[in-house]
């Protein structure tokens, strides 16, 4: 026994930490109180494995620390044990419905603890008995990171802690196992590693790695988040918020997963936004309705199945009437709205019109029924010059639309101050923030990257100056807060971006997915009402402001006009909604249906699944290999370093001590591993001839046993990977 502790302390303690670890975050996620039972049930498994060596014996006696285990986290306090054993072989009867449902509940985490201990056992075992320290530790870090996906958890340190314990454990495996030097260097190692893992959880700057990372990946991880993959994945975790329109908006940001059910459905030439709301009171943290607003008279038009809907404060022309069809998948109580004149029938079902004037609302009173519409609507037009030619004229309640909070962070409103600067025009003032936000470069757009708001920090000021990367709701109510600190009236507008065009009969479809929800910004010009803005990067502005004539002096003279497109700028002259958002989510052309995508996604995931653990599994069968070939290809004398490299592993089989001659145990171990056919004893010939020898160059036969030795070896350690038969 003695000589047993002396070999694997060492590993013993150092799986120790990695497992400790990994009970620590699983304990934080599934919010166990019992923080003492992790201490005791990774003890009891490693002191299991390491003083007892009969495997019948620690089989005994993992039995007994994994019914102790499962009494330290799940006491039975109604002092019945059949009770407790009842309930717990209830629970892993439910152990099928966590793979049916795709995940755990609250009511499941005594079932994941039973699974979990299991399998902490036999990863123990692997590690420090069979020495399986790259299949041990890279199911650890697998877990984790399965359990960061699932659960939206930051796991960065702890994983970087347990691959760095891992590769201590593989040195130390390789270079450090010999009985002379475990006494003397045993315990300095193992302090030495307690302390450096201490000092990288507390001083690794992690914020910059991780956010390198999620920098350079994000591309791709938007890719799987459009293809459905993290609300597949979410399905089973946390939920966190899903893309599509809200009426609670108090608490903005975090993470928001990709849902494409189909709300409606618009056939019609022109694409554009759809408007269903805004909200003028910032709180800090979101947006909602003032006080005064929340009392304005409704225009109620009972029983009516037609109403005209203006476009309020605006004097200008509009383009000639176009026709549009509405069809809902998902019915609720508001029409959105294209921005202009819009007269409204309802077509089937429903009944009764109520429209708030101040934010634009309309919803029908009885719309349980109500799915299909028709719209006659006409685009307002304008030019830029007449904008500014605008003054700074405030809307009646001026006050409600330059409200910010009193402890705004003085930086805002210094940042909005310095992109404002020498801007005479509400117009220039307005399109040098939108420019900012959407084209500067230094704000980042991302659905599943946004984080939530720190306690007492204001949501802006945290988009602005921290986390510089979000959504729609990111970079509007940015815009819209800064705008208001510069005296300018804004407020936030929540609806539709223009959705996926096809065609159908030779007419455009668009249809408009939970996917497409979008906010943006209104801004007040006296005679024109409340205008659209975008600054959200990769849309397109609802209302684009184009001058009269394009030519080198005006473009050279307003250079904030550059959200719009060249192309566009040499073809039109005025203003339209007839841009179409190109969203960083768009679905494609031939997007399939709602269930092909979920079945796409699941054929997906498992087939990712599947690629990672066959590469992982070939990987770990051919390292060695692997290895071989790469000592082949890079170094001018490979045996030199390959025949000690395969020697100890080999050792594995048969241990040699340094007396011994090589060609006498090459042979022997010829003798226990039989596939070797003789490879093994006449490398060791070749090694022995080039020691001395003054023939140093490689040859074809040297390197084709080195080769054939390797192959030998990966055969044999993987079919030994799981037998119970000792070293």
């Amino acid at each position: 026994m003695k000589k047993r502790i002396q070999t694997k302390l060492v590993l013993t303690c150092t799986a120790y930490l990695a497992f400790l670890l990994a009970f620590t975050q699983f304990l934080s996620v599934y919010s166990v109180d019992n923080q003492l039972g992790k201490y005791f049930s990774i003890g009891f498994i490693s002191l299991t494995v390491l003083i007892i060596p009969s495997k019948i014996f620690r089989f005994f006696f993992y039995l007994l620390s994994f019914f102790l285990s499962l009494l330290f986290f799940y006491p039975f306090t109604d002092g019945e044990f059949t009770v407790w054993v009842q309930r717990l072989m209830s629970q892993v009867g439910q152990i099928p419905q966590l793979f049916i449902n795709r995940g755990v509940g609250g009511q499941y985490t005594m079932t994941v603890i039973f699974i979990l201990l299991i399998v902490t056992i036999l990863l123990m075992e692997l590690l420090v008995e069979y020495e399986r320290i790259g299949l041990s530790m890279g199911m650890l870090v697998l877990y984790l990171l399965m359990l960061a996906v699932y659960n939206n958890q930051d796991f960065f340190v702890p994983v970087i802690c347990i691959i760095g314990i891992g590769i201590f454990q593989n040195y130390y495996v390789n270079r450090w196992q010999e009985a002379a030097k475990l006494k003397t260097k045993g315990a300095l190692q193992i302090i030495f590693l307690i302390s450096a893992t201490t000092l990288l959880s507390i001083y690794l700057p992690t914020s910059f790695l991780s956010g390198l990372f999620t920098e350079q990946s994000t591309s791709f991880r938007n890719f799987l988040n459009e293809k459905g993959l993290y609300s597949y994945i979410q399905q089973s975790g946390l939920q966190l918020a899903r893309t599509g329109f809200s009426e609670n908006d108090e608490t903005l940001g975090g993470p928001i997963l990709e849902d494409t059910k189909i709300v409606f459905e618009a056939f019609q030439e022109t694409a554009h936004y759809w408007r269903i709301d805004s909200k003028d009171f910032y709180t800090g943290v979101g947006w909602r309705e003032s006080p005064e607003k929340q009392n304005t008279p409704l225009v109620d038009v009972p029983s009516a199945t037609e109403m005209l809907v203006t476009f309020p404060g605006f004097r200008g022309a509009f383009d000639s009437e176009e026709k549009i069809s509405l069809a809902f998948e998902q019915v609720d109580a508001y029409i959105p709205l294209p921005y202009g004149e819009t007269k409204i029938s309802i077509q089937s079902g429903g009944n009764g019109f109520e429209y708030n004037p101040e934010s634009g609302r309309l919803n029908i009173k009885n719309y349980s029924n109500a799915s299909d519409y028709q719209m006659i609507w006409k685009n307002p037009t304008y030019t830029v010059e007449e904008l500014r030619a605008v003054g700074d004229d405030l809307p009646d309640d001026a006050s409600a639309y330059l409200q910010v909070p009193s402890d705004l962070p003085q930086r805002v409103v210094s940042l909005a101050s310095k992109l404002a600067e020498g801007k005479t025009s509400r117009v220039d003032k307005v399109t040098a923030i939108e420019t900012y936000l959407k084209e500067s470069g230094k704000y980042r757009y991302s659905k599943i990257d946004a984080v939530f708001t720190k306690e007492g920090q204001d949501y802006v000021d945290q988009f602005l100056f921290d986390s510089k990367v979000g959504y729609c709701d990111n970079f509007s109510t940015a815009m819209a807060v800064m705008l208001r600190s510069l005296g300018v009236p804004a407020r936030w507008v929540k609806g539709y971006a223009p959705g996926e065009q096809s065609l159908v009969n030779e007419q455009r479809k668009y249809t408009i997915r939970n996917n497409d929800a979008h906010s943006w910004v209104e801004v007040y010009f006296e005679g024109y009402g409340w205008l659209p803005f975008e600054p959200t990067p990769s849309f397109t502005q609802p209302l684009r402001v184009m001058p009269e004539k394009v030519n080198s002096d005006t473009s050279s003279s307003h250079p904030q006009e550059s959200t719009v497109q060249e192309s566009e700028r040499e073809t039109k002259t005025t203003s339209t909604t007839s841009s179409v958002a190109k969203t960083p989510t768009e679905p494609s052309k031939e997007t399939p249906t709602t269930d092909s995508d979920a079945i796409s996604v699941n054929w997906l995931f498992l087939g990712l699944f599947l690629l990672v653990v066959t590469g992982g599994f070939l990987l770990y069968r051919w390292s060695i290999y692997l290895t071989v070939l790469l000592m082949c290809f890079f170094t001018s004398d490979p045996i030199k370093h390959v025949y000690p490299y395969l020697l100890k592993k080999v050792n594995v089989v048969l241990n040699r001590s340094d007396s011994r001659p090589l060609q006498e145990y090459a042979a022997e171990v010829e003798k226990k591993i039989p596939a070797f056919h003789q490879t093994f004893s006449q490398l060791t010939q070749e090694y022995e001839s080039y020691l001395y020898s003054n023939q140093k160059e490689k040859t074809g036969h040297q390197i084709l046993l080195m080769k054939n030795a390797a192959k030998n070896i990966c055969r044999w350690r993987f079919k030994q990977l799981f037998s119970i038969s000792k070293k």
